[in-house]
């Protein structure tokens, strides 16, 4: 089972402690969107004293994804998929942050988009799930299901990008290199992270039906 998230009740989930703290970072997880008329956060990794993060999630109107890291000068640099996407439709997201000077966000296993711009990042505290994990305050609340969040300490490569969204558990995806998984079944609060610290649910996310993966 997933984990559905509703912006208007305000709903995320969040560990205050960050499985990694610089680049690289490769950030992944299936998304299933109930609404695209606003942006939507699927997970963050930042620091809530400060502007600094990565982040993944999808473009208003569009649906496209979206990878951007902000610097602590708060300036946003993004890599803008080019493929828009539907709603009520499970999908596979992820962006690869190599660098200050590379992102490149994935679409269901494709690049769709990269960004060069330079953005130095921050050291980031902790991570959230379906909200923004930055300068105390959140937004761009998660409107879908959210399932498979994993998080590793380098930059996998496309194939194993193609792996993750056909639906290979992330434990079988350069595991040495995973340093947080949180499956999200739905079936327990907090929500696993069998890497580490478990999430903390707030505005009681529901459970949800899941993607197909195999374990």
């Amino acid at each position: 089972m997933a984990r559905t998230f509703v912006a208007a009740s305000s709903m995320y989930a969040e560990i205050t402690t960050a499985p990694v703290t610089a680049n690289p970072i490769t950030v992944a997880a299936f998304f299933y969107p109930t609404s695209i008329t606003a942006g939507n956060i699927v997970a963050s990794i930042g620091d809530l004293a400060a502007t600094t993060r990565v982040q993944i999630g999808t473009a208003a109107t569009t649906g496209a994804y979206t990878a951007t890291q902000v610097g602590t000068d708060a300036v946003a640099v993004t890599a803008n998929g080019a493929t828009s996407n539907s709603i009520n439709v499970w999908g596979h997201c992820c962006g690869v942050f190599a660098s200050s000077t590379s992102r490149t966000v994935y679409r269901n296993g494709v690049s769709d988009g990269t960004d060069t711009v330079s953005k130095a990042l921050g050291t980031p505290t902790g991570v959230t799930m379906g909200t923004r994990y930055a300068t105390g305050t959140r937004g761009f609340y998660a409107n879908g299901r959210i399932a498979e969040l994993a998080i590793y300490n380098v930059s996998l490569t496309a194939p194993e990008i193609l792996s993750l969204s056909n639906g290979c558990s992330p434990l079988r995806v350069r595991p040495d290199s995973l340093v947080f998984y949180a499956p999200t079944w739905g079936e327990q609060s907090p929500e696993i992270n069998q890497k580490g610290t478990s999430l903390s649910l707030f505005a009681s996310p529901t459970k949800s039906d899941h993607p197909r993966v195999y374990y």
